[in-house]
């Protein structure tokens, strides 16, 4: 197969030459009019190249300046990989290559690409030989670009600033999807549910919940996720388990989020308001797990007894009962649990524990509800009963 390339655009090249003799050399060549003459293009820049074809590759050449041919005589062209393939891409969508089938798929990872070139872009990924190292972590990356953009978190460079709150970013997207915030903007919406989000990865993840599909496999334990980032937060019980303590109680956390949610506790901040009861909420998603009580809604159902709850934990809970599965049993008196969070709190009698404290009257409690039940007494609430599942 030959790899043919057509390069139509002024392009500067005066980055890829090397420089000869004193002074400074700086000449603006058309590669329209450039006649590639003894040089050698290495395969593995084109996969897919064929030695033989090679000699085809000859656009034209006239250098307009004296002293020209003696530069690029003494010159190499250090053509980059992702030249090449932006090349190929580039020639295959002006040679009607180009269609919306994803016919070519990894063989590792099973994604598809359109064309072969994207394939063989994508292909770095696994290929640790080809990726970008960080200086400062050792984590590394297929793209340069990437490597910048991590680059600002050990810089602390923040250069994307919104223009209405005066918030900075590292990354231009991460500022594209803050802007949704102020226009209340939730451009990509579920097929299924109709519920809309301000990223794509986020309503990719999302569609799982109704595939049931888990493609983010633990290597050690084999336990499986929707999300990456759920794989990764899980990672961290094989390693470090809680590797993000709290500055102000020592709590620690298996994810930077889960700190970052605990730290408004320290804060007393609701910032997200109900609009209908005006309770406030530390987390967005408890504002929305709320906010199915207003509406009814209840996503996820039973599929023995059509019982529908408003999260996928809730109904995970609930199938127990049906299966009569109690995977979780004390090892002192072998009382068995379909929750591993109620076995925890069950262990407090054994142990006379009592971790939830009220930061108000002192009082402790073995388990966490409880105390949200008794905080109401402050607020002069009438405490809630817990309903079972």
């Amino acid at each position: 197969m030959s790899c043919q390339l057509t390069m139509d655009d002024e392009v500067c090249l005066s980055s890829n030459f090397t420089e000869i003799g004193s002074g400074d050399i700086k000449k603006e060549i058309k590669t329209e009019e450039i006649e590639f003459e003894n040089i050698l293009i290495k395969q593995e820049m084109c996969p897919t190249l064929d030695p033989l074809a090679a000699e085809d590759i000859k656009p034209e050449m006239d250098l307009k300046d004296e002293g020209s041919e003696e530069l690029l005589e003494n010159t190499e062209l250090n053509a980059t990989p992702s030249i090449s393939v932006s090349l190929q891409v580039e020639n295959d969508k002006r040679n009607g290559n180009v269609n919306n089938e994803k016919q070519f798929r990894c063989l590792i990872c099973s994604k598809s690409f359109t064309t072969k070139y994207g394939l063989t872009a994508h292909s770095n990924i696994h290929n640790t030989e080809t990726s970008l190292k960080c200086v400062i972590c050792n984590k590394t990356f297929t793209q340069r670009s990437h490597l910048t953009v991590h680059s600002y978190i050990h810089s602390k460079e923040k250069p994307f600033k919104c223009e209405i709150c005066n918030k900075s970013f590292s990354q231009k997207s991460n500022l594209t999807v803050h802007s949704y915030i102020h226009s209340n903007e939730t451009p990509f919406k579920c097929l299924i549910c109709n519920k809309s989000f301000t990223r794509k990865s986020h309503l990719s993840s999302h569609s799982y919940i109704h595939s049931a599909e888990t493609p983010f496999k633990c290597l050690v334990c084999e336990k499986s996720f929707t999300r990456k980032s759920h794989l990764i937060e899980h990672s961290y019980k094989h390693s470090n388990p809680t590797p993000f303590k709290c500055l102000l109680c020592n709590k620690s956390y298996s994810s930077k989020f889960g700190l970052k949610t605990h730290s408004s506790i320290h804060s007393n901040e609701k910032r997200y308001k109900c609009l209908v009861c005006n309770k406030s909420f530390t987390q967005k998603s408890h504002l929305t797990q709320h906010s199915y009580i207003h509406s009814s809604e209840t996503c996820f159902k039973c599929e023995v007894c059509n019982k529908g709850f408003t999260r996928r934990s809730y109904l995970i809970q609930h199938s127990h009962i049906h299966s009569n599965e109690s995977r979780f049993k004390c090892e002192v008196c072998n009382k068995s649990f379909t929750r591993k969070s109620l076995l925890r709190d069950h262990s407090y009698i054994h142990s006379n524990k009592s971790p939830h404290k009220c930061l108000i009257c002192n009082k402790s409690f073995t388990r966490k509800y409880r105390l949200k039940e008794h905080l109401c007494i402050h607020d002069n609430d009438t405490p809630v009963k817990k309903s079972n599942l």
